[in-house]
């Protein structure tokens, strides 16, 4: 019973009764971790979303192209891995904007969101 209630007419699940899970990865790229999740992601076909920090994304550039070549998501945590509400608002904003400029310089990755 609870099964045909999930089907259209049509007899597919309809999109907005199937249930989603959003997996985020923060504080990378890392050399020692971010390679095995792309992997186990890849393996699984499964999409996620990695807020990264600047300054990890200038010493691992390749990690992050292929964190987006593989067509994950990919935001911005922070430059480096501060407390932003002990900074002042043009300090906070600066540890974006300077993530941002990694971003700009690889056109090949796309910032979606950030998460501060």
């Amino acid at each position: 019973m609870a099964e045909e209630n999930t089907k259209a007419a049509s007899g597919k699940i309809k999109e907005e009764e199937v249930k989603k899970v959003a997996l985020t990865f923060d504080d990378g790229p890392n050399p020692d971790h971010t390679e095995t999740l792309l992997e186990g992601l890849k393996e699984r076909n499964v999409k996620a979303t990695f807020f990264l920090l600047g300054a990890e994304c200038e010493k691992y550039p390749e990690i992050v192209k292929k964190i987006h070549a593989d067509g994950h998501l990919i935001g911005v945590h922070s430059y480096e891995h501060v407390n932003l509400s002990n900074l002042t608002d043009q300090a906070a904003m600066e540890q974006e904007d300077k993530t941002d400029l990694f971003q700009f310089r690889h056109k090949d990755t796309k910032k979606m969101q950030s998460r501060l």
